[in-house]
This record gives C-alpha cells, structure tokens and sequence, in this order.
C-alpha cells in the first residue's frame, strides 16, 4: 500500500474511521528521505508509541494497520527495519540525520552490514 488514500481507505474498511492524520504523520518524513528509507523513522513499534503519545490510545489500531500494509509485520525499532531494508538492498543511510534528530544518539546505521 502506498499512497494516503489507499491507508484511509483501509482503515475505514476495517476500522471504520479513515485516520488521515495518523497516515499523514507516519509518512511525513518521506519528503526528506525518499523511498523506502523512510520507514526508519516510525514504521515499527517505537513509532507506534510515538503515534498513541501523539494522537491517542484510540489511534492504535490505525497506526498498527498502516505500519503492517506498509512493510507486511511490525518490527520492534529502527535498526530492525533498517536491516530489513539493507537485506533488500535499500539504501538506509540517508536516514540517519532525522533518526538522530528524533532519538538522539540512539541508533547508528552506519553499523549495519
């Protein structure tokens, strides 16, 4: 699934609300880091607390929806996803600013082979 449309869509189907803020903030980064590379930065269970922080308990299930239309499962952080990504052969390097910028200091992606 791709486009916000397709998210909302789905969420209205299976949740009964569209949610497209929540489509809209998991994918706000994808302006800086184009492609897959992305998904870094909130699609996994980090990004999920983020998003319940942000936008409520309520909002759970659409993010959770989202994150599993997008990448098929929900890993647990952004260095599992960006191993995912590399084992594809994804360029992830291009989100470390915004991943240091969003957890400072946390995660390295330089490390992964």
């Amino acid at each position: 699934m791709s486009s916000q449309t397709d998210h909302e869509d789905h969420c209205l189907e299976i949740l009964g609300k569209p949610w497209p803020e929540v489509h809209k903030w998991l994918d706000h980064y994808f302006i800086q880091v184009r492609g897959m590379a992305h998904r870094i930065l909130l699609h996994h269970q980090m990004g999920i607390e983020l998003g319940v922080t942000k936008f409520g308990e309520d909002a759970r299930a659409a993010l959770e929806l989202h994150i599993t239309d997008d990448f098929g499962r929900i890993l647990n952080g952004p260095i599992e996803v960006a191993v995912a990504l590399s084992d594809r052969g994804y360029d992830i390097l291009s989100a470390q600013v915004l991943l240091d910028a969003l957890w400072p200091g946390r995660f390295d992606l330089w490390d992964i082979d």
